[in-house]
């Protein structure tokens, strides 16, 4: 149910998204990375979903001769999607997530 308020109301699903991209925006200066343009098209105008219920998962392949690991492991991710080709790219949520709470500790 709670997906359902989500979904009916623009403004938290805007604010979500927003939130989100200060966070890798904040990571990214902690880190000295550079959050510059697509590297297929150049642009510098990024996608993330505004679903707060959707998280994205790496499905690691580890096992000889690229089988799946059982059980499957993952890794969570945030996903950006270059709006010009739709070039897809990831960053470790909890890589993101442990630089950012160890920054506030200072």
């Amino acid at each position: 149910m709670e997906s359902m308020r989500w979904r009916a109301d623009p403004e938290r699903r805007r604010k979500h998204a927003e939130e989100v991209i200060a966070r890798l925006n904040r990571f990214f200066e902690l880190t000295g990375a550079e959050s510059s343009g697509c590297p297929v098209c150049g642009t510098e105008d990024w996608h993330i979903s505004d679903e707060p219920d959707f998280e994205a998962n790496l499905v690691l392949l580890t096992a000889p001769g690229g089988a799946l690991t059982q059980p499957i492991a993952h890794m969570p991710v945030y996903v950006l999607v270059c709006s010009k080709c739709a070039f897809v790219r990831m960053h470790a949520k909890s890589y993101v997530e442990h630089t950012l709470a160890e920054a506030r500790k200072r």
